[in-house]
């Protein structure tokens, strides 16, 4: 039976489960720490601005650190895209082997497409896109005492 059910029916036995008391609150006390050294700028801005939301909405664990790192990538490599093809355009001419002009689909098209979906995988994971941030639930608060340990004993 998980901890939590333990828990909240007031049945936990510091022996008995002293290893799942300690795996449950393990992570949980964890805050996530400071951004890793090895993400680009970008990136790093991306860490900036999701931390703070995440830890608002209560999701993230010190065990989240990886996904979150490939998440701040995904978004840096899709900005990046998305702002050469801003550049550039969305088409390029060239010349065929008769001399006429042909335009073509830029191929960054299909690299920002990619690293769309990979990215919309990655917002899914933390609740981040309006139909996953109902599937995510927030972390419950470490209890300190058991509200229903004095059910039943005189005040």
């Amino acid at each position: 039976m998980p901890i939590a059910i333990h828990q909240v029916q007031g049945t936990v036995r510091k022996g008995r489960h002293k290893a799942a008391l300690a795996a449950s609150g393990a992570m949980r006390n964890q805050p996530v720490g400071s951004c890793p050294v090895w993400l680009g700028d970008a990136a790093r801005a991306a860490w900036g601005r999701l931390v703070p939301l995440l830890d608002k909405r209560r999701i993230l664990t010190a065990a989240d650190e990886p996904a979150l790192s490939v998440l701040c990538e995904n978004f840096a490599e899709w900005q990046q895209l998305t702002e050469e093809l801003r550049t550039e355009g969305s088409t390029y001419e060239c010349r065929t082997e008769a001399g006429a002009v042909m335009r073509r689909a830029n191929p960054k098209m299909l690299m920002r497409g990619d690293a769309q979906r990979r990215l919309n995988v990655s917002l899914a994971e933390f609740g981040l896109s309006p139909s996953s941030r109902g599937k995510i639930a927030s972390l419950p608060d470490q209890p300190t005492t058991n509200k229903f340990s004095r059910i039943g004993k005189p005040a």
